[in-house]
């Protein structure tokens, strides 16, 4: 929900306080009030940075910093542990791979010896003549 905010307003924080009051009426004009709870996004990721927050004090400032600090850091370790599993992911591929490969070189190597085997085992077992 956003109000009207006066001069009276901005000559009341710290920041405004030495801004002529015709300034200060301009920049009123300029602005909207706007309730923020707990808990509301002020800003997201990606979003334009065309808004300008004002704080009635340190302690309001702080948390909202801190909130945007705590998202940023939740930002940052989802896209790091998506890039890790897709590390480990391409990591499992390449030892299949390679195993599938030692596999396949086994095979040929060893294929004359594995047919003398398994027509040794069926001739034992009467399956073949």
């Amino acid at each position: 929900m956003s109000a009207v905010v006066t001069p009276d307003d901005l000559a009341a924080l710290a920041p405004f306080d030495r801004v002529a009051p015709s300034e200060l009426a301009a920049l009123a004009g300029a602005l909207d009030r706007h309730t923020i709870e707990p808990g509301d996004v002020i800003y997201g990721e990606g979003d334009a940075g065309d808004t300008f927050v004002v704080a009635p004090d340190d302690r309001t400032a702080r948390q909202i910093a801190e909130r945007r600090e705590a998202a940023d850091r939740q930002a940052s370790l989802a896209k790091a542990r998506k890039l890790l599993w897709k590390q480990l992911r391409l990591l499992l591929l390449l030892v299949f791979l390679v195993a599938l490969g030692c596999w396949v070189v086994y095979l040929v190597e060893n294929s004359a010896t594995l047919i003398a085997g398994l027509r040794q085992f069926l001739t034992e077992q009467k399956l073949i003549r």
